[in-house]
């Protein structure tokens, strides 16, 4: 059996994550705020309310790393937390106006890099490599 590291799928996925990653986080450098942070912070200006169980699955957190997460951002004041009138033992997640400032102001310059990024694609390639990564993820979820 013949490998290549270089040639295997997880190293590919791995180098442009990474390239893609770096790319987003020089335009959040000025704003303070890291990819992981911004992934958090981003999610709750799209549904705000949701408890931190549901906030950790949907951005695939556990649960502790999640919490040093919203603690920074909290911090920050970008966000807060406030107990369930449901449940008294849970707290929802919502963004303050600061955070959803941050949000208006950095969007358009994440969309603007997206678009620069991914101009190599064409937009059938781009719609396919989606579908092709997210039937890659399935996958690796069974």
């Amino acid at each position: 059996m013949n490998y290549n590291l270089d040639e295997s799928i997880r190293w590919c996925i791995h180098k442009a994550d990474l390239a893609l990653k770096n790319s987003a986080q020089r335009i959040l450098n000025p704003y303070d705020i890291t990819i992981e942070q911004w992934g958090i912070l981003s999610r709750l200006y799209e549904e705000e309310g949701c408890n931190q169980k549901e906030l950790a699955e949907k951005n695939l957190k556990d649960q502790a790393a999640l919490t040093r997460i919203l603690d920074l951002l909290e911090k920050k004041q970008w966000v807060y937390r406030a107990r369930s009138e449901h449940d008294r033992r849970e707290f929802l997640l919502f963004i303050t106006d600061a955070g959803r400032e941050l949000c208006q102001t950095v969007i358009p310059a994440l969309l603007q890099n997206a678009a620069e990024v991914t101009a190599c694609l064409s937009q059938h390639e781009l719609d396919q490599l989606k579908k092709s990564l997210a039937k890659l993820a399935a996958a690796g979820m069974k």
